[in-house]
C-alpha cells in the first residue's frame, strides 16, 4: 500500500517540480513514511548556467567536464590567455604592498565601475598616466603576471604533471619546463575550442575579464564583470563592466596569488626606496640581472632554493636567510627545498632588522642584522622568497580577517578564507559546506583535479547526490582528525602518495561509480599504477633520498581506511598538508 501512494505522490511531484528525481522521490519518501532529515543535499532548483573563474589547469577541466553534463558554461579569465599561473610573462606584477595588507585586500581592489547596481553594460576611457598609472601598469594592475620564470622547471614527474585525459608521448622527460606545461595548457584550452583565439561565438570563453565580485541574490549568483582593451591607435584603455547570474559557480582561479610579505624592521623601507632591487620572487624572471651580485634570499623553501639555483651559476655570491624550522610538523618540506640549494651558497639564520637608510645611501651601504647577531652588509639585492596567501576580494563575504592559526570560532557566515590567507570549509576540496551551489577548486589540480571537476559535472546535472550540511561538516572534520590536525584545518594541495590523497582518489572513485550504477552517465577509473614508479624515482633524484615515500607506502595506502589515517607513519606529511596548522 505505502509503495503505492509513494508512487502517487512521486508522479504527482514530477509534474509539479523540476527538482532532479532523486529529490522528488525523497520528498515523497518524507511524505509518506515520516523520514525527518533527507542524507543528501538538497538544491533549491536545477542547475543550469554555470560561471567558472580561472582559465588554469583546473578552471579548463572544470568547463569541459560541465560542458559535457549538458550544462550552460561561461569562463572568465583575467588574462588574454588561459594558462592561469603557467602563463609566462616577460613583465613583472607590480611591486608589492608594504606593510602586508588583509588577505581580503591584498589581491587587488575591486573596481565595480561608475554605476555598480545597474543592469546595464557600462564603458570608460583611460588615458596614459591617468590616476598616476601609465596604460602598461593599469593592465598589469588587472591582469597580474604570473609568478613562474624563465628556467623554472617543475617539481613533479611529467607523468603526473598533465591532464589525465591528454597522455603525454613516451619519450617526454621527467622533468618538464614552465614552457612545456604553458604549450600542454594552452594545446588542452585549443583541443576544447576554449583558448583565446577561437571565436567567442559560443559565449563560452571572456578573456581579458576579471571578476570583481560575486554574491548570492536569492538563488541566483550575480558575478560583477570588468574587462579592458588596449586601443593602440588612440593609446586609451577602453574598460567594460556588465554582470551576469548564475544558478552555480566554480572559483578555479589561483590560490596563493598574493604575495605574503613578512614584517621584518626596516624592510618597508628599503622596498621603498630600491623597488627593483628589493622584490618579492613572483617578479623574478631571469638571472642575468644578477651578474656578480650579492643577492639575500628571504626564505629557502621551494621557490628560495629553486632561485638560488638558477642564480648560482651567474651571481657573485647567495645569501639565504631561514628560520629554524626543526621543531615544526613542516620541517619535511623545508629539509627537501634546503638539498636543493647548490653548495656554496650561504645559509644564514632569521632576519632581525634592516638598518635605516640615510638620504643618499645605495642598497649596498645598508646593513642586514640577523637575530643571531650577524650583521650582513654589501648587499645588491633582495629577493622574498617568503610565499603567497590566498586572496580572493570578489568574495570577501566570505574571507574574515579576524580568524588566525587554529582558531575556530562561531560566525554567522562559514569563512572559505581566513585571516592568514588559508581555505576553510570545502569538503573534499571542492564543495562549499553552507552552498555547494559554490565550488572551490583546493585540490592537486593534475592529479585529483580530474576526479575533482567530474565530481562537480555529476552532482550539477543530478547523476551524483552530495551529503547534508549536516554529514559534510562531520566526514570533513572527521578526516582531518584522523589526520591529527585541528578542525579549522582544510586539506589542500596534497602531495601525491601520502595517504589522504590516496584516500581521496579512492573516495572519489568509489562515490562516483556507485552513483553512476544509479543515475547512469559515465564511471571512472583511478589514475595509472605507472605514476607510482615515475614519482618515486624522480622524487628520490630531485628531492634527494630522505623523501619519505615508497612503492611500499603506496601499497600501504591502499589497505589504509579513513579510521586508520592518524595512525599512520606519515604524520608529518599528512599535517603538512592541512592549511592553518
Amino acid at each position: 500500500m505505502n509503495c503505492l501512494v509513494l508512487l502517487l505522490v512521486l508522479t504527482g511531484a514530477s509534474s509539479a517540480s523540476k527538482l532532479p528525481w532523486y529529490s522528488q522521490l525523497w520528498q515523497a519518501e518524507q511524505s509518506v513514511l515520516g523520514f525527518q532529515e533527507n542524507p543528501y543535499h538538497e538544491f533549491s532548483k536545477e542547475i543550469k548556467e554555470v560561471a567558472v573563474i580561472g582559465a588554469g589547469p583546473a578552471g579548463l577541466q572544470h568547463v569541459v567536464e560541465l560542458r559535457e553534463a549538458g550544462l550552460n558554461v561561461r569562463l572568465f579569465e583575467r588574462k588574454e590567455h588561459p594558462g592561469g599561473n603557467w602563463h609566462y610573462q616577460e613583465e613583472v606584477a607590480l611591486p608589492e604592498p608594504h606593510p602586508q595588507p588583509l588577505a581580503s585586500r591584498a589581491a587587488f581592489i575591486p573596481d565595480l565601475g561608475p554605476n555598480p547596481d545597474s543592469e546595464s553594460v557600462q564603458h570608460k576611457l583611460y588615458q596614459d598616466g591617468e590616476d598616476n598609472l601609465s596604460l602598461e601598469d593599469r593592465l598589469r594592475e588587472h591582469a597580474v603576471p604570473s609568478s613562474v620564470w624563465n628556467n623554472l622547471h617543475a617539481n613533479s614527474v611529467s607523468g603526473i604533471t598533465h591532464f589525465l585525459a591528454s597522455p603525454l608521448p613516451l619519450n617526454t622527460p621527467w622533468e618538464l619546463s614552465q614552457w612545456s606545461i604553458r604549450r600542454l595548457v594552452r594545446a588542452y584550452a585549443s583541443n576544447h575550442e576554449l583558448n583565446s583565439n577561437d571565436a567567442e561565438v559560443s559565449n563560452i570563453t571572456s578573456y581579458n575579464t576579471r571578476v570583481e565580485r560575486v554574491v548570492k541574490i536569492g538563488d541566483k549568483w550575480r558575478i560583477r564583470l570588468r574587462k579592458l582593451e588596449l586601443l593602440p591607435r588612440t593609446r586609451q584603455i577602453e574598460v567594460t563592466w556588465w554582470t551576469e547570474t548564475f544558478d552555480a559557480v566554480v572559483i578555479a582561479a589561483a590560490r596563493s596569488n598574493a604575495p605574503f610579505v613578512p614584517n621584518i624592521p626596516g624592510l618597508e623601507q628599503w622596498a621603498s626606496r630600491y623597488p627593483a632591487q628589493v622584490l618579492h620572487s613572483r617578479q623574478y624572471r631571469r638571472p642575468e640581472k644578477y651578474s656578480n651580485q650579492t643577492v639575500l634570499i628571504v626564505g629557502a623553501s621551494i621557490s628560495g632554493s629553486e632561485i638560488a639555483r638558477d642564480l648560482f651559476p651567474l651571481a657573485g655570491r647567495i645569501i639565504t636567510s631561514v628560520k629554524d624550522h626543526s621543531s615544526t610538523e613542516r620541517s619535511i618540506f623545508k629539509k627537501l627545498a634546503a638539498h636543493r640549494i647548490p653548495e656554496g651558497v650561504i645559509n644564514l639564520g632569521e632576519i632581525a632588522s634592516f638598518s635605516d637608510l640615510k638620504p643618499g645611501d645605495s642598497i649596498s651601504e645598508g646593513t642586514v642584522q640577523l637575530k643571531n647577531g650577524t650583521v650582513l652588509t654589501g648587499i645588491d639585492s633582495v629577493i622574498l622568497a617568503t610565499g603567497y596567501v590566498t586572496s580572493w576580494p570578489f568574495i570577501s563575504q566570505f574571507h574574515n580577517d579576524t580568524i588566525h592559526g587554529t582558531d575556530d570560532p562561531d560566525t554567522e557566515v562559514a569563512p572559505i578564507v581566513n585571516g592568514d590567507g588559508k581555505l576553510r570549509s570545502i569538503y573534499l576540496g571542492t564543495f562549499y559546506i553552507p552552498d555547494p551551489t559554490l565550488v572551490v577548486s583546493a585540490v592537486r589540480v593534475w592529479n585529483v583535479g580530474p576526479f575533482s571537476a567530474l565530481a562537480v559535472a555529476k552532482v550539477w546535472s543530478g547523476k551524483a547526490r552530495l551529503p547534508n550540511s549536516r554529514r559534510m561538516w562531520e566526514e570533513h572534520r572527521g578526516l582531518i582528525r584522523a589526520a591529527g590536525g585541528p578542525d579549522s584545518a582544510q586539506l589542500v594541495g596534497i602531495g601525491f602518495g601520502a595517504p589522504i590523497t590516496e584516500f581521496l582518489f579512492r573516495k572519489f572513485v568509489a562515490w562516483l561509480n556507485s552513483e553512476a550504477l544509479i543515475f547512469g552517465g559515465k564511471q571512472t577509473d583511478t589514475y595509472p599504477r605507472e605514476w607510482r614508479e615515475q614519482w618515486v624515482n624522480f622524487a628520490k633524484v630531485h628531492w634527494g633520498p630522505e623523501f619519505p615515500i615508497s612503492l611500499e607506502d603506496f601499497n600501504e595506502a591502499e589497505d589504509t581506511g579513513e579510521a586508520a589515517l592518524g595512525k599512520r607513519r606519515f604524520l608529518d606529511e599528512v599535517v603538512a598538508a592541512l592549511e592553518n596548522y
